[in-house]
């Protein structure tokens, strides 16, 4: 999660240019709030696979549960478990 010595590669560049120039929209309230994000970026730095994929894959991809609460009606029927029978 730090900054490359070298920097980018020119492929990777070519990649991510096109976002620089389009406005995205930061979530609210997640921690890739602009304000936060550094922060979020240095508490993980460091820590286990297991950590990073609880906090911050359900950024990235949100469960079906989620987009349901948030009003997505057509996913109702889909559950998200974890080590149920």
């Amino acid at each position: 999660m730090n900054s490359a010595p070298a920097g980018l590669v020119a492929a990777s560049q070519a990649i991510c240019q096109p976002l620089l120039e389009t406005a995205q929209p930061v979530p609210a309230d997640t921690l890739f709030r602009d304000d936060i994000f550094k922060t979020t970026c240095q508490r993980i730095d460091g820590k286990n696979k297991a950590r990073d994929i609880q906090d911050i894959t359900p950024l990235i991809v949100p469960s079906a549960k989620t987009f349901y609460t948030y009003g997505a009606d057509h996913l109702k029927h889909l559950i998200k478990s974890i080590n149920e029978r």
